[in-house]
């Protein structure tokens, strides 16, 4: 999904589309990732890897 094109759109319009809101916010991380001690040094990961593979690939815990 695209968050607009600097070209054209307003930064304000860029900054607050969903897709950037949903990256900012860290919305795609797992519910487990949520609660791991290690998630700031991580931030889990790349979310397009972690989405098509089963483990985020830096996870210390699996």
């Amino acid at each position: 999904k695209t968050m607009g094109n600097i070209l054209v759109d307003p930064w304000d319009k860029i900054w607050n589309s969903d897709t950037a809101l949903y990256l900012r916010n860290r919305e795609y991380i797992e519910e487990k990732c949520t609660v791991c001690p290690d998630l700031n040094l991580c931030g889990n990961g790349c979310p397009l890897y972690n989405k098509a593979h089963q483990n985020p690939v830096l996870c210390s815990k699996e």
